[in-house]
C-alpha cells in the first residue's frame, strides 16, 4: 500500500476549488491525489493522509472537515502504483489555479509498504 501524507500545506486562502495536487510515480503516470474538489473555502492540509483505504474520499469532503486532518482516499487510486519497484524519484506537485492566494507546500512524506 501507499500511504501519502501531507503535514503541512497552511495558510492559504486557495479554495478546494481551485487546489490541485498530484503525485507522479518514477516512470508511472501522474496521479491526482486533490484536484478541485468542491470545498469553496480555505483550506489546510495539516497531517492529512492519503490511501485508497481511507472510508472517506477527498472529493466527498466539505469545509466543515477543515483543516483535512483526517485519512482521504485521493482523487485517483493509488491501485496502479502496487507492483512496481518504487526506486526511483516521486514528485508531489502543488498547484493553484488562482496563482495569486500563496499556497504553500512546507512538508510531506510517503510511506511505501513493499513486503506481502
Amino acid at each position: 500500500s501507499l500511504l501519502l501524507n501531507i503535514s503541512q500545506l497552511p495558510n492559504s486562502d486557495t479554495w478546494g476549488s481551485e487546489l490541485d495536487v498530484s503525485l507522479t510515480p518514477p516512470g508511472g503516470a501522474e496521479l491526482y491525489v486533490a484536484g478541485a474538489y468542491g470545498v469553496d473555502a480555505p483550506v489546510d492540509f495539516i497531517d492529512t493522509v492519503f490511501d485508497s483505504t481511507c472510508a472517506v474520499a477527498i472529493g466527498d469532503a466539505t469545509e466543515t472537515d477543515a483543516p483535512f486532518s483526517a485519512c482521504y482516499q485521493p482523487s485517483d487510486a493509488f491501485d496502479s502504483l502496487v507492483g512496481p519497484l518504487p526506486s526511483g524519484a516521486w514528485v508531489l506537485a502543488v498547484g493553484d489555479y488562482y496563482g495569486s492566494d500563496g499556497a504553500q507546500l512546507d512538508n510531506w512524506s510517503l510511506a511505501l509498504c513493499v513486503g506481502p
